[in-house]
């Protein structure tokens, strides 16, 4: 279950979540607003250094673990990218950092021989 649906099924809940970004905490109107597109504010365990974080970023997490008591949820949340997705895109920076690296050897070579002539 992702946190948009949590929040569709139970509109009066707080929700205390602890995400791979940090905490947030939501009230049932910071819900309400996140689902409208509004952002909110998270922190990585220090409310000084408390940052904006995108509707859609928290939304689309998956609940990994959940506990209810009086209206509260606290939960722990996963990013919604599979595992193949996550290894897909380290290939990808790979590929942009080797393909960068050619490049730069590249031009290095044909400075020096410039540079050499």
């Amino acid at each position: 279950m992702t946190i948009r649906e949590l929040i569709t099924k139970y509109p009066d809940a707080t929700l205390d979540l602890m995400t791979p970004g940090g905490y947030v905490y939501l009230t049932p109107e910071k819900a309400q607003a996140l689902l409208s597109g509004e952002g909110t504010s998270g922190h990585p365990g220090d409310s000084r250094h408390a940052m904006n974080i995108f509707a859609d970023e928290i939304l689309s997490q998956n609940i990994n673990s959940a506990n209810y008591y009086k209206g509260d949820w606290r939960m722990l949340t996963v990013n919604s990218f599979s595992e193949s997705q996550v290894a897909e895109q380290q290939i990808e920076t790979g590929m942009r950092k080797l393909d960068i690296q050619a490049r730069l050897f590249e031009k290095l070579d044909t400075e020096f021989t410039n540079m050499m002539s």
